[in-house]
Formats: C-alpha cells, sequence, structure tokens
C-alpha cells in the first residue's frame, strides 16, 4: 500500500447539516485537501487540542474520551505510531491507530472512527496517513478549492444591496473583532471563551485565545 502524509489544517465554519462540519486535511508534501465531515463532538475534540483552549479555561473540565485513551497509552506504555485513513465506503472514511507494546509484543491495528483517530493523533503527537488510493478518490486540488471560493465570493458580492452603511461594514470586520476583545479582563475574556465553545463558534474561540495568548507574553 501506497500512503501519503497529511497535516491538520483546520476545521471548517459549519457543514450545511447542523450537527456536523469539515474536517480539513491537506498533503503534506502536495496541493490536495481531503474534507472529512465529522460531528460537533469530534471537532470540538479536535479544536480544543489544536488550539490548547483548555489551557486557557477558568476551570478544568473532565477528560474526554480522547485523553482517556491518551493516559491508559502512557500507563501501561502504549506506543502510538501512526493514524492511517485506510478504507472509503459509501462516502464514509474508516481508519486504524497503529500501536505497539513496549514490551516488544508486536503491532496493534485498533479500528476507529477518522475523527476520533484525528483527535487522539493531535494528543499523542503521531502522523497521520491515508491510502493513496483513497486520496485519489477523494482529494481535492487547492486550486479548485480557491475557484469555488471566488465563485461564491462574486455571487455574493453580486447580491447585495447598496443600502447597507459604510459604518456597518467596518463593525463586522474581523479586525474590528479582535479589537473589541482587547477592552476585555481576562476574566472576561475566559468567560466569552467558554461561551464561545459551549455554541462551538470555533473561529471566535480562536480570536479570544489569540489575545489571552498575547497577554501571558
Amino acid at each position: 500500500m501506497n500512503k501519503i502524509r497529511l497535516e491538520v489544517l483546520g476545521l471548517s465554519a459549519r457543514h450545511v447539516e447542523s450537527d456536523s462540519c469539515a474536517l480539513v486535511l491537506g498533503e503534506a508534501s502536495g496541493t490536495r485537501r481531503l474534507p472529512i465531515i465529522i460531528g460537533i463532538p469530534e471537532a470540538h475534540a479536535i479544536f480544543v487540542e489544536m488550539h490548547d483552549v483548555t489551557a486557557s479555561m477558568a476551570h478544568k473540565k473532565r477528560p474526554m474520551p480522547h485523553d482517556l485513551f491518551k493516559g491508559l497509552a502512557d500507563h501501561y506504555n502504549v506506543n502510538v505510531h501512526e493514524v492511517l485513513i485506510n478504507a472509503l465506503k459509501e462516502g464514509v472514511f474508516y481508519a486504524k491507530i497503529i500501536c505497539s507494546l513496549e514490551s516488544g509484543e508486536g503491532y496493534l491495528e485498533l479500528d476507529s472512527r477518522t475523527s476520533d483517530a484525528i483527535a487522539i493523533s493531535i494528543r499523542v503527537g503521531c502522523p497521520v496517513y491515508v491510502d493513496s488510493k483513497i486520496m485519489d478518490e477523494a482529494g481535492v486540488e487547492l486550486s479548485e478549492i480557491e475557484g469555488e471560493k471566488k465563485k461564491k465570493t462574486s455571487s455574493s458580492i453580486a447580491q447585495k444591496t447598496p443600502q447597507k452603511s459604510y459604518q456597518s461594514d467596518i463593525s463586522q470586520t474581523p479586525s474590528n473583532k479582535k479589537s473589541s476583545f482587547e477592552n476585555l479582563s481576562l476574566d472576561q475574556l475566559n468567560a466569552l471563551l467558554l461561551d464561545a465553545e459551549k455554541n462551538e463558534d470555533y473561529e471566535k474561540c480562536a480570536q479570544i485565545k489569540e489575545e489571552i495568548d498575547k497577554r501571558s507574553k
């Protein structure tokens, strides 16, 4: 089997369905992207680890299942070598977590949902791979994605009405959202972070986390 190494690029805003969003993986040495639709709880588990959101919270939550997996692996000296996305059936991706015991008893291949496997890979720091055949079948070229974005942007601009004021446009830009956080205390920022996390507003979480990180330097 030929396999391709992937990087976790991030999560989309929200998928068309209200209970899912898109996890975007990309070739480590290429331009193709592999979007995978995952559930909100799994997206939350990936997001908080990628952005270290839990470290900025006022209180510590109970461990997620992926944290429990890492704790057990650490305790029993299980080495997690890699995550391999090895199958695609009827639009559903399947993965394996490849492990070995420190005692040298051989390799373990644990079947897993792809979203759970990715969440675990981020926590243990192991690489993620995909079977090249799956990438050929489901991968999307970056140029195609950019072209679709431009198409949507052009369509959106064409449909805008001229009545909207210049001031209201300015107030909704991301830079102004960020600057509004500068006037808040750390307690207020942590409260907003918890609220944004609860509502799965990942973009807002990242902006608040950025402001908190700035103050800790």
